[in-house]
């Protein structure tokens, strides 16, 4: 079900640079700007496909790791139903947060670390409603993180040729984080999920870190 997204992403990919970039005007302001102005919203697309590589290593064995953990296979998907169901905290959470005028740097840095942290503990035996706690907590932070990321691209993108590219990053990370996970699943088994769902946020995060310092220095 991946291979058509995939094929969406890489059309889109080359298409980006026939999008129109707005009125002359607009043009002309974008060019007074520095040369290196596309680095700002680039290195936060880059941060949001890692950690998207993450969401989708998880993602797609999670029901998996809760039937390895002694749960049918209805039970897990009971769980991650209510999961879908709380995720939308996260979402109002990071919309009040921003309303306040919150920095950026703060709720994402928590949120990258909740995730790890419930990626680690998503393993192992449990009952359904311990897995429906946790995919929760996982899904809560998840859908605060992806606001702020946006936010952050769409802000510093002068052009609009880079903001536009989100959905192809955020579907190509869905189809890239299960393939890195299926060439460790003969060694290790499931753990593999959990090893790179970890890396790939921790990697983000490492990314997100200088870049939100620097947006907040160019005014974003």
């Amino acid at each position: 079900m991946y291979v058509p997204l995939a094929v969406l992403a890489a059309a889109t990919l080359l298409i980006v640079k026939l999008i129109p970039t707005g009125s002359a005007h607009h043009e002309q302001s974008s060019g007074d700007r520095p040369a290196g102005s596309a680095a700002l919203p680039l290195t936060g697309l880059a941060a949001m496909l890692i950690w998207c590589c993450g969401l989708g290593a998880m993602w797609q064995f999670v029901e998996r790791i809760g039937v390895d953990g002694g749960l049918e296979s209805v039970l897990a998907l009971r769980s991650l139903g209510v999961s879908t169901t709380v995720a939308i905290v996260g979402a109002l959470g990071a919309s009040a947060l921003a309303a306040k005028g919150i920095n950026r740097f703060m709720p994402v840095t928590i949120a990258l670390l909740m995730q790890m942290l419930m990626a680690w503990l998503l393993q192992g035996e449990m009952n359904w409603v311990e897995m429906a706690v946790k995919a929760s907590v996982f899904q809560i932070f998840w859908n605060m993180t992806g606001p702020f990321f946006m936010g952050a691209i769409a802000a510093s993108d002068s052009s609009g040729k880079i903001a536009v590219l989100i959905p192809a990053a955020q579907t190509s990370g869905f189809f890239i984080g299960p393939i890195v996970v299926g060439l460790f699943l003969g060694s290790i088994g499931l753990a593999a999920v959990n090893y790179v769902t970890i890396t790939f946020c921790l990697l983000s995060l490492i990314i997100f870190v200088p870049l939100s310092t620097k947006l907040k220095a160019a005014g974003y």
